[in-house]
C-alpha cells in the first residue's frame, strides 16, 4: 500500500486544519464526555451506518485508535452489525479470514494489516461472527491529482452503498477507515476541494452516517500542540480506564473522541 503513503500526508494535514480551523465552533458544542460504549449506543440508535477512524501515516498509526475499535465492536454487536467493511483489506485476504475465522499472515511489506494491534482488531470481529468485506479502491495509483484522490473516495463509498445494500433488512454497517475519509463535508486543500468518502456515501445512497472521529487529540504534529485545545477534559479523561472518551453531537450524527493517549509509533 505504499502508493497510498502521498495521500494519507494530504488527509493529515487536512486533520489538523480541520481541527484547528473549527476550535470556535467545538467550544460551543455539547461538553459532556460519553464513554466509548455510550458514543456506539447513539451512533446506531441514530443511523444504520457508522463510520470510525484511525490514526495512520504510513506504517505509524496511533495504537488507541484501534483499542478504541476493538472497544467498539462488542457493542456494536449488540446493536445488529455482522460486517465490518474495512479500508485496505484485500478481497482474498477477506475470503480467507471469513472462511478460517484467523485472520491471515501476510506480509510486512502489504500495508499496516500485519500489525498487532490490527490483526486483533480483525480478530475481534471474526470471534464475534463477523464478515469482513473489503471496500477498498485497489486500482488507485496515487494521489497524483485532486481528481485521481476523489475518483477513489467515490468508488470507495460506491463499494460501500452495494456492500449495504446486500445486507439482511435489519442489519447494521460498521465501516473503519483511516484518518479524514469519513468526513461529511468537501474541504478545500491545496490541491483543490476534496470530497471524502463520507461525504460521497451520503451523497450516493441517500444514508447519513454517523462518524465516530477519533483525530482530535492525536499528536500529528508530534509537539503536543492538539490536545492543547482540549487541555479542559484532562482531569475528566484520567478518571476513564482507557483515558478515552467523547463529545456527541446527535444533530450532526458525530462524535468526536478526546484522549490522553495521542502518541503516533
Amino acid at each position: 500500500m505504499n502508493r497510498m503513503v502521498d495521500f494519507r500526508c494530504i488527509l493529515i494535514v487536512f486533520c489538523l486544519t480541520l481541527c484547528g480551523n473549527n476550535f470556535g465552533a467545538i467550544a460551543q458544542e455539547l461538553q459532556k464526555l460519553h464513554t466509548i460504549h455510550e458514543i456506539v449506543d447513539s451512533a446506531f440508535e441514530n443511523s444504520k451506518v457508522v463510520m470510525i477512524n484511525e490514526v495512520h501515516a504510513g506504517q505509524k498509526r496511533n495504537k488507541r485508535t484501534r483499542i478504541v475499535g476493538q472497544l467498539a465492536l462488542p457493542k456494536a454487536h449488540s446493536h445488529g452489525v455482522r460486517t465490518l467493511a474495512m479500508e485496505a483489506l484485500t478481497l482474498p485476504f477477506a475470503q480467507e479470514a471469513n472462511r478460517t475465522r484467523k485472520v491471515p499472515l501476510i506480509d510486512t511489506k502489504f500495508g499496516y494489516l500485519h500489525q498487532p494491534d490490527m490483526m486483533q482488531l480483525m480478530q475481534t470481529a471474526l470471534d464475534l461472527g463477523w464478515n469482513l468485506v473489503p471496500y477498498e479502491d485497489f486500482d488507485y495509483k496515487g494521489a497524483s491529482t485532486i481528481e485521481a484522490i476523489n475518483a477513489r473516495e467515490k468508488i470507495q463509498a460506491q463499494n460501500l452503498f452495494e456492500i449495504f445494500k446486500k445486507l439482511p433488512k435489519n442489519e447494521k454497517l460498521l465501516v473503519w477507515c483511516g484518518n479524514s475519509h469519513l468526513n461529511k463535508n468537501p474541504a478545500e486543500i491545496s490541491m483543490g476541494t476534496f470530497f471524502p468518502m463520507g461525504y460521497q456515501f451520503w451523497k450516493i445512497s441517500g444514508v447519513e452516517p454517523f462518524v465516530i472521529d477519533q483525530t482530535p487529540t492525536v499528536d500529528l504534529k508530534g509537539d503536543g500542540s492538539a490536545f492543547k485545545k482540549w487541555e479542559a477534559y484532562k482531569d475528566k479523561l484520567k478518571t476513564n480506564f482507557h483515558q478515552t472518551m467523547g463529545i456527541l453531537n446527535l444533530d450532526k450524527k458525530r462524535a468526536r473522541i478526546l484522549s490522553l493517549r495521542n502518541s503516533i509509533e
